[in-house]
């Protein structure tokens, strides 16, 4: 336990606030700060005379990663048997009867965009479709064209406000370099809204040379580095995966 001089009421505010923001159900927070608070033993999930059936429960294979969260779960709750499952379902077996969604119609995506001078990468995310969200880095980099265009050198006062826009107009203004967003890559997707600024953060902190600025994740909790760093050496050791790019999918048809 930390010390500290919070009451037990803030203490538990505190924890239920960063575990909501981490996108934990409010379930389970509850569950938990409630058995954290329970005075009863019998109670405990680690108590010698507690008599809990066994529960099974399956979570995703991980390298490295998945068992070492059997054992701990193991450790602290010996009643619950963690068994591991294939990403790799039957349904990734079989070709798809139904178009899949053209690339540029997706929203509630994580992307990137590669800068064609250098090797640097823009990371972002939008829950609108893909091709809007493309068409406004258009529009802000074509807006930094015309001040160029009109006299406007990268270091005056107007042209330097246009840095606010977002990271990737910021790397254009520092170095002159534009970006092609026919070569956008979706990395990620998810059903919930919600996910995404934390799917962002994750793909920013697990990305080499991202122009992305260092308040983009600033909300990613430190809890997460050493599951992040598991995962990014794991990645590193396998064949990287292929996206497809709205070029390609151009030249397919």
């Amino acid at each position: 336990n930390l010390t500290t001089n919070k009451t037990d009421k803030e203490k538990r505010q505190i924890v239920h606030k960063y575990l909501s923001l981490n996108d934990y159900p409010r379930s389970l927070i509850n569950r938990c700060l409630n058995r954290k608070n329970n005075p009863n033993p019998q109670n405990r999930p680690n108590h010698p005379n507690s008599e809990e059936p066994q529960t099974y429960r399956s979570i995703p294979y991980i390298p490295t990663l998945t068992p070492r969260i059997a054992k701990l779960l193991q450790q602290d709750y010996p009643n619950i048997v963690v068994a591991s499952r294939s990403t790799h379902t039957v349904n990734n077996l079989y070709t798809r009867i139904k178009d899949p969604i053209p690339m540029l119609n997706r929203h509630n995506v994580i992307y990137c965009i590669k800068c064609d001078q250098c090797e640097c990468r823009y990371i972002g995310m939008t829950s609108n479709l893909l091709k809007n969200r493309l068409s406004g880095h258009r529009s802000d980099v074509n807006k930094l064209d015309q001040l160029i265009q009109s006299g406007h050198t990268y270091t005056d006062v107007e042209v330097q406000a246009h840095k606010e826009k977002t990271a990737l107009v910021s790397h254009c203004i520092d170095t002159g370099h534009r970006f092609d967003t026919t070569q956008a890559k979706i990395l990620d997707q998810s059903f919930k809204r919600s996910s995404l600024p934390l799917l962002e953060m994750i793909w920013i902190h697990n990305t080499a040379d991202t122009v992305n600025k260092r308040t983009d994740t600033d909300g990613l909790n430190s809890t997460y580095a050493g599951i992040l760093h598991v995962l990014h050496k794991h990645k590193t050791k396998t064949k990287p995966q292929k996206h497809t790019t709205q070029s390609q999918l151009n030249q397919s048809t």
